[in-house]
């Protein structure tokens, strides 16, 4: 970086604020690329327990991304029968049609190797993406498969801090999907349930989860966001975003998204996604008291108040 004021008598540069902001103000704006989840030359994780979604939803984020900019979907966990099965009709005979922007590389022979070989060959294939396609987006299904002792702190931390000074060196944007063990209790999802969590989260840009619950009996997602460096977090703990999956028309697996609740109602299987509870949500936010809320809304505030423990 050539910027004005930096002290070239001393070993090392020094340059002042004014200048850093002055020259950040030069570059390209940084885009969002999904919602306010992932941006561009961001590291982001994803994680979630088994089973609960996060390739659908991956491949939910890849598809919209792929309208606009080439993305390649590195999936270490699917085979192809499997993929076949998700996105076809009941009888296998109607595919579902994916932008031509996405790519996914055969990890047949890289699942073979020792875990250390399997990385080498990540980078390699990345940087091959780059030269060659001019790929800048990737998507890595599951970074379990690429280290034995992610659960581990130390371990995991450096995992994760080189593989954002590879993706810094590319010019690129990483999405990282990992598990999380199954909670034994009902307690908010936070980042202390991501494998090496506090030395991991010190490394990342960004970092949402999926969470599992049920409302009026049936299975539900919803998705919260942990960490946020270049927006402000709207998927909060009072906000999270209720979904289903559900495959469309067009055979395609897919998060439906239904409507907003509180993490606490919905692990307390409580949560009951209706407009009227959503607006007291939003009210009682915006700090209006009960009886304003009741007021407004129609509802008692006895009931209002239920709503709120």
């Amino acid at each position: 970086m050539n910027l004005k004021n930096t002290f070239n008598e001393d070993s090392f540069e020094y340059t002042t604020m004014n200048d850093i902001i002055a020259e950040g103000m030069k570059q390209p704006k940084r885009e969002p690329l999904y919602k306010n989840l992932w941006y561009e030359n961001e590291l982001c994780v994803l994680f979630g327990a088994s089973n609960c979604g996060k390739s659908i939803y991956a491949m939910q984020i890849a598809k919209h991304v792929a309208q606009k900019q080439p993305i390649l979907y590195s999936d270490y966990e699917l085979n192809i029968q499997q993929i076949c099965d998700r996105y076809t009709n009941e009888d296998g005979t109607i595919p579902c049609k994916f932008p031509q922007n996405i790519y996914r590389p055969n990890l047949d022979f890289d699942m073979a190797k020792n875990f250390k070989e399997r990385r080498a060959y990540l980078r390699m294939r990345i940087e091959e993406a780059v030269t060659k396609k001019g790929i800048k987006l990737f998507i890595i299904d599951n970074i379990t498969c690429l280290h034995p002792n992610l659960s581990k702190a130390n371990e995991a931390a450096t995992f994760i801090l080189e593989l954002r000074t590879f993706m810094n060196s590319l010019g690129a944007s990483f999405l990282l999907l990992g598990h999380s063990p199954k909670k034994k209790d009902n307690s908010p999802i936070t980042l202390d349930n991501l494998a090496g969590s506090k030395n991991v989260g010190n490394f990342i840009d960004s970092c949402f989860c999926i969470g599992q619950a049920k409302t009026d009996g049936n299975e539900k997602r919803y998705i919260k966001q942990l960490k946020n460096r270049s927006s402000q977090i709207i998927l909060n703990e009072e906000h999270v975003l209720v979904c289903s999956i559900e495959k469309g028309e067009d055979n395609f697996l897919y998060f439906k998204e239904e409507g907003y609740a509180r993490e606490k109602d919905l692990i307390k299987e409580t949560g009951n996604i209706t407009p009227e509870k959503e607006k007291v949500y939003q009210l009682y936010k915006e700090h209006k008291s009960y009886r304003k809320v009741a007021k407004m809304t129609g509802i008692s505030d006895k009931t209002i108040k239920k709503m709120d423990r």
